[in-house]
């Protein structure tokens, strides 16, 4: 995983008459063998010019011999007489392409931290809700809320029944108890996302449940909310 500090840093790279390779590769082996997404790469740098076939060599060595292939995504950076090599793993996968600048590649690694750096999922239905917080795909921290659950009554049955005096309508108590969750897990949602520095909140649950949910959170929260 990239840091945002590691992103400046790379962005402030002073070029050097070496070029830089930047290799951005699909490593999920779920997808497709090993072996198969190595000669992928291996492809790619095969057409390098003489000048940058060291540079080519780390990247291939760094894939067979220390790369361990647990993160679907990979980016190395490698130039010439091996002064800059760096390598980081990600969450999410890339489309392979090979660059070949003098400075390092870095639209794919910006739009990364762009859409996926320091998001929220909140799962919410009328008894409760789930929180997720992710940073450039991996989950951070989870927690959830339980609210109290709700029983439809039937009419004519006990003294909530519909039309009994001093009773109170069984659809009129369940929609309470249904607000009254919701509320709550509105209040969890602040707790839990407080102190994270979320960009964005996506929701997920029945169209009515999310219209009610969203209207509950703060402002500060509804200016987060994906659309």
């Amino acid at each position: 995983m990239i840091s945002q500090d590691q992103f400046q840093a790379l962005l402030s790279y002073n070029p050097t008459d070496d070029k830089v390779l930047t290799l951005y590769l699909n490593s999920d082996s779920g997808q497709e063998p090993v072996e198969a997404i190595k000669l992928k790469a291996k492809n790619m740098l095969r057409g390098v010019a003489e000048a940058e076939k060291e540079a080519a060599l780390k990247i291939e060595a760094y894939l067979n011999y220390s790369f361990n292939w647990d993160t679907p995504g990979l980016v190395i950076f490698s130039s010439q007489g091996g002064d800059f090599f760096e390598t980081y793993p990600t969450a999410v996968s890339f489309r392979n392409r090979l660059r070949i600048t003098h400075k390092p590649y870095l639209k794919p690694l910006a739009h990364l931290l762009d859409f996926y750096a320091h998001y929220g999922v909140v799962l919410v239905d009328r008894v409760g809700a789930r929180f997720f917080a992710y940073h450039l795909g991996e989950l951070q921290e989870t927690s959830g809320f339980m609210g109290e659950e709700i029983h439809k009554l039937k009419q004519g049955r006990g003294s909530a029944a519909i039309g009994r005096r001093g009773g109170v309508g069984g659809g009129s108590r369940e929609e309470e108890n249904a607000r009254r969750n919701l509320r709550e897990a509105a209040a969890a949602t602040l707790d839990f996302f407080a102190n994270k520095p979320i960009r964005r909140l996506f929701l997920g649950g029945t169209p009515q449940t999310i219209a009610q949910f969203r209207e509950l959170l703060p402002k500060q929260m509804q200016s987060c909310l994906a659309d």
